[in-house]
This record gives structure tokens, C-alpha cells and sequence, in this order.
């Protein structure tokens, strides 16, 4: 059966029309069409849970961070790219790097819940720790593009965290800790840092008035 073809009888040959469906349906395949379509994920994961309250806060934080993270990253390569001064494969390549941490987060800390909340407290796995290093990193990289100054405090913070213990100022000496001990207070134990209670009011209380 023949197709129609625009001045030529009324018939266009099938190559070309399924050469139109193509240029229709890659039309649609962009970054505003993934930002929507990631926006409305989260808005609708958002309604789910204002209606349930299933989980509570911070099994939600634990779902919707990366999630957060993801469109984050996509707005600002959306915005003329992240780096303005590497070029653009460079910029695309860097962005695929960082949704997939945040895929893989989103995977993680979704399906390990439980066992990050409550068996594993004080006794994380690597792939724990690992999971949160990327989530940690990515979150101070993006402080770095986004809030210059934010970066550098929280570098200082880090610094004090790890070696407080060299001040020379009695009133701010501190025993100090590990790295391993910032990376896991800040992401896997979920009730501090990225995961914590800012997250977890900002997703909660802030989300349902927005």
C-alpha cells in the first residue's frame, strides 16, 4: 500500500515517511523533555507521599536526594553547560558521569534503606562508604560551580572536622576524626548532612507549600 507523497499525485514513497515519524519522535528527545519528564517523577513520588506518609522523611530524603541532584545537574548543562571553559563533548561526557551517580545512588540507598537505617548503623559497608564518597564529591563539586564561597567554608569546616586538634586556640581545640568518619556522617547515616534534616524539610515541609 503506497503512502502519499506531497506534489507528486498525492503519494509519498515509505522511506520518507518513516523518515518523517523519525525526525517527529527525535524531536521530542531532549534535555527540556528529560527535565520535565525527571520533574515529574519527583512530583509525582512528592504527591505519594504528602497523601501516604509512607516512609516518613528520611526514607524519602534517601529516594528524592539524587533525584534532586539529577535535575540540578541537568538545569545547569541545560544553562549553556556546566565548565564554560572545556568544550562541549567534554561538558556532555562529565554530565553522564553525574546522573549515572546519581542513578546508582537513587539505587542504593532506595534498596538498601533498611539496612543503612538501622543494621548497618556504625558498621557500614565499602559500597556504603563508596556511595556516599561519590554523593559527597559530587554535592562539593557542584557547591564549587554553583556557590564558590559555600565550597571553600565547607572545605575549612572539613579541615576543622578532621584536624581540629592542631589548634593552637584552646576554645576551638577538638579531638578531631577521620575522613572515613566526615564521609559517613555526612551521607549514609541519613540523619545528618545531605541526607539530614535540611533535606528532609526541604523535601517535606518546603516541598508541600512549592
Amino acid at each position: 500500500m503506497s503512502t502519499l507523497r506531497p506534489g507528486s499525485g498525492g503519494r509519498v514513497g515509505p522511506k520518507r515517511g518513516k523518515a518523517m515519524q523519525s525526525d517527529r519522535i527525535t524531536r521530542h528527545i531532549n534535555l527540556s523533555n528529560l527535565i520535565f519528564l525527571v520533574s515529574i517523577v519527583m512530583f509525582v513520588w512528592l504527591s505519594w507521599y504528602f497523601y501516604t506518609g509512607f516512609g516518613g522523611p528520611s526514607e524519602l530524603a534517601a529516594s528524592l536526594v539524587p533525584i534532586a541532584l539529577m535535575l540540578q545537574i541537568l538545569h545547569m548543562h541545560n544553562n549553556g553547560y556546566i565548565y564554560k571553559r572545556l568544550p562541549p563533548l567534554a561538558n556532555h561526557i562529565l554530565v553522564v558521569i553525574y546522573a549515572c551517580i546519581c542513578i546508582y545512588a537513587f539505587y542504593h540507598f532506595t534498596s538498601e534503606y533498611e539496612q543503612i537505617a538501622i543494621w548497618r548503623q556504625g558498621s557500614y559497608t565499602k559500597e556504603d562508604f563508596i556511595m556516599g564518597l561519590l554523593v559527597f564529591l559530587l554535592v562539593m563539586e557542584l557547591s564549587r560551580v554553583a556557590h564558590n564561597e559555600l565550597f571553600w567554608v565547607n572545605v575549612i569546616m572539613v579541615c576543622y572536622t578532621m584536624w581540629g586538634y592542631l589548634s593552637p586556640i584552646d576554645f576551638f581545640w577538638h579531638p578531631g576524626t577521620t575522613f572515613y568518619r566526615v564521609i559517613t556522617s555526612s551521607t549514609v547515616e541519613l540523619s545528618t548532612g545531605i541526607y539530614g534534616m535540611y533535606a528532609q524539610i526541604a523535601l517535606t515541609t518546603i516541598g508541600a507549600f512549592m
